[in-house]
């Protein structure tokens, strides 16, 4: 299994939320779109996030994505991470 690095974290007062998004694509197949604030290790400053994500059972895989905004500049970047459902829940 790949490590994965992380460089941001989601606030506490999303976690709730999005664990309930990932639980009720992959049980009840539906649309896992959220928007959130995470904290970003480098710097400690707090950015918004959109993240979508698809889950496919045959391969019990999750792929998703994340957009990032940040003020006026309104720059994007955008990552695919696919894991492994076991791994997730």
């Amino acid at each position: 299994m790949a490590a994965i690095i992380y460089t941001a974290f989601p606030l506490p007062e999303y976690r709730t939320m999005l664990d309930n998004a990932l639980i009720d694509l992959i049980e009840h197949d539906k649309p896992y779109n959220v928007e959130f604030k995470m904290r970003r290790l480098s710097d400690g400053r707090i950015i918004d996030i959109q993240s979508l994500a698809e889950y496919d059972p045959k391969i019990e895989l999750c792929l998703v994505s994340f957009r990032t905004s940040q003020n006026a500049l309104d720059r994007q970047k955008h990552c695919a991470i696919g894991r492994k459902v076991s791994h997730i829940i």
